[in-house]
């Protein structure tokens, strides 16, 4: 195999005719250099087959950040209308941005929290951003595409699984491993009528995949323990009523929620006897409860991670393939009696013993 011969700067430079602190700068999207510019010099650059060496890169990030200043590029943490506080200071969201930080900081970026006004334009978001320096943004959870920025410009990840109407990159839970474990950790305490009781928000976020690992676990178990799903609005407040007539009506053994108030629902409604609530995301919830730890920390993590391999390698706008990275979380709960093993459910002889023979006619699936 022939050796491959790299075009350096100061080549395409000649072939351009622009020197090479222009070419340099329009290689790194700087809006020193004119639009028109920079799209003939990119234009050029892939023809030649430039490629950036990301070592050297890396090398003169670190000199440039050397003596105590900020890092040369960094990276903006959208924080829509609210501004910091929700995350640096909510239990439920202060984890995605201390994964994020923590990790931004260990590859030499900056992470600074970027509030954006509602409605605003493009353009003076992406203002604030040239600002700032900064080459990367992470739309974190529950921010909507009302506040976006131009995507031509900047490295961008999704975190979290709330549709932006862009196809970019996104890290979020693995809803279907994760209800999956739930549902196998309530059987091995010998729970059987387990319901789903969660917010259309909830739905939204996990891209429907709580309910269908929900009813196909279901289907594992007999008809008599199916339990129909609901899923409400929360804009009129916690549907406590609703849950109540639920309850009554089908007598579940524990219930699969993303409602913080569930723990007292079931305890006033039936005493000791009432469901177990199992949450589905308990970041943030006190020690204690059953449920799923999202792992919001690592997320963050890895949204860094998948937004610095953009930066690195100078790629911008939106991708041609969207890659999804999801995150399992891990049961917060007692261990299921006889079996401590988190991934039994992944293996097809855990199945065997839920599920009928495949010439039974009372298979539904």
């Amino acid at each position: 195999m022939g050796r491959v011969t790299a075009v350096n700067i100061r080549e395409l430079a000649r072939s351009v005719g622009y020197s090479p602190i222009t070419v340099s700068r329009a290689l790194k999207d700087d809006r020193r250099v004119r639009r028109e510019t920079r799209e003939r010099i990119l234009a050029a650059a892939r023809a030649a087959g430039y490629r950036p060496n990301p070592m050297v890169s890396s090398l003169m990030a670190h000199i440039r950040g050397a003596g105590g200043r900020r890092p040369g590029v960094n990276l903006a943490w959208l924080a829509g209308d609210a501004g910091a506080a929700p995350w640096t200071r909510d239990p439920h969201r202060a984890g995605y941005y201390a994964g994020a930080r923590e990790r931004a900081g260990e590859l030499g970026f900056g992470l600074d929290i970027i509030a954006t006004e509602s409605g605003a334009a493009p353009q003076r978001a992406a203002r604030i951003l040239d600002s700032r320096g900064i080459a990367g943004v992470v739309y974190p959870p529950g921010y909507w595409r009302d506040n976006t920025v131009p995507h031509t410009d900047y490295a961008a990840v999704i975190l979290g699984g709330w549709y932006l109407g862009e196809r970019l990159h996104r890290v979020f839970s693995d809803y279907t491993v994760n209800l999956s474990t739930a549902f196998h950790h309530l059987l091995g305490h010998g729970l059987r009528r387990i319901g789903l009781f969660c917010s259309r928000a909830h739905l939204v976020e996990s891209q429907g995949n709580t309910y269908a690992a929900f009813m196909f676990n279901q289907r594992l178990l007999d008809a008599k323990d199916h339990l129909p799903p609901v899923v409400v609005k929360r804009a009129a407040g916690p549907p406590r009523r609703a849950f109540e007539r639920w309850c009554a009506a089908h007598r579940p053994d524990a219930v699969l929620t993303d409602f913080d108030e569930m723990e007292t629902w079931c305890a006033a409604g039936r005493g000791s006897a009432g469901p177990r609530p199992v949450h589905l995301d308990l970041c943030g919830e006190p020690a204690g409860r059953w449920g799923m730890d999202c792992r919001h920390r690592v997320q963050g993590r890895v949204a860094i991670d998948l937004l610095a391999r953009q930066v690195y390698h100078n790629e911008r706008a939106v991708p041609a393939f969207q890659e999804k990275v999801l995150i399992p979380g891990v049961w917060a709960g007692p261990a299921p009696r006889g079996s401590a093993d988190e991934a039994a459910f992944l293996r097809p002889e855990w199945y065997d013993q839920w599920v009928p023979a495949p010439e039974d006619p009372g298979w539904p699936m």
